[in-house]
């Protein structure tokens, strides 16, 4: 691990997590996934979570089963990088990686609650007069003053450097066994030559994920064509499934399944609830 890397966690975590033998499973499966299989490295299997690998929910639309898997490799990527070029022993990037570990050992900065919306943000910059709140520079970080709440009262703008020096100041030392699971982090996906998953190569991953991204979602429409089910006019992977499970509904209870003809053309509202869809069928097929 980088000399002089600090490993915090979050205080919040320290309180809720702890206990949860469960969240520390999962937490070691998305920070040290099963590569085993996997000896030449940049490891990628289609239709599974590019960091934990494992099988991603037809749903899904993008190549990672949660933004906590999607955080982990970003950070990855990002240390790869800077323990590569040598950036790693600078201060601020110090910092700036041990904010980082702290928040993918809580669970991902989503899973504080601190996802705000972008009007959310543009009101609170316009309160303040675009300053830091706590220096009087330009502010470029909304803040939360103190818990997850999204209550305006509860948020403030801040400029990069309280921003960070704000974060740092309310963190804790992690114990050993979270330093232990970052330095086999270190040692299995930021020090070698070969990253043991494609989504750990800074180079690869940005020429690749667009690609796999289409790929994966032409698998899919490929996959329930190929069952006779007609998708005209239907655009989302949503829209996809829910006609899929409808006809094969229909099919498993030996009903005719006018659905299968069904497209945008016909009038219905692709965007509604799946329940809403069925019923549909129904009246239709009582006409």
């Amino acid at each position: 691990m980088g000399d002089g890397i600090t490993v915090v966690a979050s205080p919040k975590v320290k309180a809720d997590d702890d206990g949860s033998e469960e969240f520390h499973r999962l937490r070691r499966s998305v920070l040290l996934p099963d590569t085993s299989a996997y000896p030449l490295g940049r490891a990628y299997i289609a239709d599974h979570c590019a960091n934990c690998l494992n099988p991603l929910p037809d749903g899904n639309e993008g190549l990672y089963c949660s933004d906590w898997c999607k955080e982990t490799a970003g950070t990855v990527r990002y240390l790869r990088g800077a323990n590569r070029d040598g950036r790693i022993d600078q201060p601020d990037v110090k910092e700036a990686i041990g904010i980082r570990l702290a928040f993918i050992m809580a669970g991902s900065y989503s899973a504080l609650g601190r996802n705000l919306s972008p009007t959310t943000r543009a009101k609170v910059k316009d309160r303040d007069g675009g300053m830091c709140q706590s220096c009087g520079k330009p502010g470029s970080e909304i803040d939360h003053i103190s818990g997850s709440s999204d209550e305006p009262t509860n948020l403030q703008l801040l400029c990069n450097e309280c921003h960070r020096a704000k974060t740092m100041k309310n963190m804790i030392p992690a114990p050993d066994e979270e330093k232990a699971l970052i330095a086999a982090l270190f040692i299995e996906r930021i020090v070698p030559d070969v990253p043991v998953l494609l989504a750990d190569d800074e180079a690869e991953w940005q020429r690749a994920w667009s690609a796999l991204k289409k790929e994966r979602r032409q698998r899919l429409r490929d996959e329930i064509e190929s069952m006779g089910i007609n998708l005209a006019g239907l655009k989302t992977r949503a829209e996809w499934i829910v006609k899929r499970d409808a006809v094969l509904s229909e099919r498993a209870q030996g009903q005719p399944a006018p659905s299968e003809s069904l497209s945008a053309s016909d009038g219905f509202n692709w965007d509604i609830g799946k329940d809403t869809f069925l019923e549909h069928l129904l009246n239709r097929s009582t006409r």
